[in-house]
């Protein structure tokens, strides 16, 4: 925030937002930060573009038949691709030619699929990082609109 001229900060969960409006207040970036809550790009008004998305989405595979707030953190559906899926598919629409896309994805979601799906939409794509867990490797996409 310190370096962007305005930041949105968005999330489907009450408590998260309440949290980061708090954060928001207690170092003072109320001037440059708006926090909305709402569900993937719901929040967003229908002409907002950005130099910059980044996407931190609930990954990990699961049934979705038990979900409360905390759950909604994590759980990705049975295939880890519950939240991943739409977000690609709405993407590009926000960000602007040249804007960066970073996205954290884990290799129990099928990280290799989203690689794919940006590539096909015209976007230049690597790997910036990989953490390799016990149960998982970590994946840090980069993805640039042409």
């Amino acid at each position: 925030a310190e370096k962007a001229t305005g930041v949105v900060a968005t999330d489907i969960n009450p408590h998260a937002v309440i949290c980061a409006q708090g954060n928001v207040n207690y170092n003072r970036f109320t001037h440059k930060i708006e926090v909305r809550q709402g569900s993937l790009f719901n929040p967003l008004h229908q002409n907002e573009t950005f130099d910059q998305i980044l996407f931190n989405p609930p990954y990990i595979p699961d049934s979705p038949s038990h979900i409360g707030w905390i759950d909604k953190a994590w759980n990705g559906g049975p295939s880890g691709r519950l939240w991943v899926n739409p977000f690609l598919k709405q993407v590009s629409r926000y960000l602007r030619q040249g804007g960066i896309l970073l996205l954290l994805q884990s290799s129990l979601s099928g990280y290799e699929k989203t690689l794919k799906k940006l590539k096909r939409d015209n976007f230049s794509v690597h790997i910036l990082a990989k953490h390799q867990l016990f149960f998982e490797t970590l994946v840090l996409i980069q993805a640039v609109k042409q």
